[in-house]
């Protein structure tokens, strides 16, 4: 009887030990799989929740793991990529007055997520520009105070989700430099009632992925321009457009998509590339 109860004793010990590291083992697996699989999260350092006495404010959000960083398309077509493989974006926002509500987004492997503040800006129009950045105020003047040439993920200046606005390069240049080496100049994207005039913009003559102005936009007239670069003008979207004494130099004068009553009234482009 004692040999039998010593042996039960044995097995059920063994048995316990076995179901115990059965459940540790489990365990480990559902916290890696958690831990791998988690979405990264995301920080804005910059700009926090309160109010500046300025028009521009910075721009700085760091990630955990290395990610994209977008604004997310209000349609649910094509979604701006500001930033590939990356655990930091850094620019500026230039506002007008009022209240913001600034959400950036990101993604990897492990998920989508996105980080959101709400703060505001005292200084009304119009708005003076003096480096590359976010233009994204509604119903403002913007006005370019100097040549501008300086790298921000692979872009100058980004205009996205505003309306009935303009931007005046007030006869400066954008990316006109030896050193300049912009993938996209400037990129308009879910923008309708804006006016960009009086300037000039470059990118890259001889890098093949350059394109000086990158459009998915409508209800848009650009004036008294100079254009420069390997492609002038990148087109996803474009929809009741005017280009109205525009020169664009480049080795492909307008590369394009999808376009309906766009207009080229006293301008020159050296070559078109149509892709329907």
């Amino acid at each position: 009887m004692y040999m039998f109860k010593y042996i039960c004793s044995n097995i059920y010990n063994r048995m316990t030990q076995s179901i115990r590291f059965s459940s540790l083992l489990f365990f480990i697996l559902i916290f890696s799989i958690l831990f791998v699989s988690a979405a990264p999260k995301l920080i804005i350092h910059s700009p926090q929740a309160i109010e500046y006495d300025s028009t521009k404010i910075l721009l700085n959000i760091t990630s955990n793991e290395t990610v994209d960083f977008f604004i997310k398309d209000p349609r649910g077509v094509r979604n701006l990529i500001l930033a590939e493989n990356a655990i930091e974006l850094n620019s500026y926002l230039y506002l007008n007055e009022g209240e913001h509500d600034f959400t950036i987004w990101a993604n990897n492997s492990h998920g989508e997520t996105n980080a959101s503040v709400i703060f505001n800006t005292s200084v009304h129009n119009p708005v003076e520009i003096t480096s590359c950045g976010f233009l994204s105020s509604s119903n403002t003047e913007y006005i370019l105070m100097n040549d501008v040439v300086g790298d921000i993920s692979g872009s100058c200046l980004i205009l996205s989700n505003l309306v009935n606005s303009s931007v005046d390069l007030n006869g400066y240049d954008i990316g006109i430099d030896s050193i300049a080496d912009y993938r996209r100049t400037i990129r308009i994207y879910y923008v309708s009632g804006l006016e960009l005039f009086n300037g000039s913009v470059g990118g890259s003559a001889i890098h093949q992925g350059s394109e000086v102005l990158e459009l998915d936009t409508s209800r848009i007239k650009f004036s008294n321009l100079n254009i420069s670069g390997f492609i002038g003008i990148r087109v996803w979207s474009l929809k009741d457009v005017i280009f109205d004494n525009v020169h664009i130099n480049s080795s492909i004068g307008v590369f394009h998509w999808s376009a309906s009553n766009t207009y080229f009234i006293n301008s020159t482009i050296y070559r078109f590339n149509f892709n329907f």
